[in-house]
């Protein structure tokens, strides 16, 4: 199972791109670190996604599966390969409880590549 996954806290700054993830888009950690995340994938900035991020800083992991409606043509061939239909996304806030109280730190965007899966299925 490929997995890839994407940190950013929640003023969307990216602070993290695991190495699976660099090879799926041809990005690197360093040119993306510190970056806001509309620069490096405009995809996110959409009204679909921001109802996506509105329930994850509510605390509640998303889950998404299936073909990306969203994918523009500027993106690069990679990143319509990870929006493709073979990949489930996954959406969850990274939290911190002090003294009862709990704080949004940020969000894993998390990729898992579902080809095996789907052609089992089928």
């Amino acid at each position: 199972v490929k997995e890839k996954n994407v940190l950013a806290p929640k003023d969307f700054l990216l602070f993290e791109l695991n190495p699976t993830m660099e090879r799926a888009t041809g990005l690197k950690k360093k040119d993306i670190v510190g970056r806001h995340l509309y620069d490096v994938f405009p995809i996110f900035n959409s009204p679909m996604c921001y109802a996506v991020f509105e329930k994850v800083f509510a605390g509640r992991v998303v889950r998404r599966e299936g073909k990306n409606v969203l994918a523009p043509s500027t993106l690069p061939p990679s990143l319509n390969n990870i929006l493709s239909e073979n990949w489930e996304r996954t959406y969850s806030p990274i939290l911190e409880t002090i003294n009862g109280k709990t704080k949004i730190l940020g969000v894993v965007f998390f990729w898992r590549d579902v080809t095996m899966q789907k052609k089992v299925e089928r």
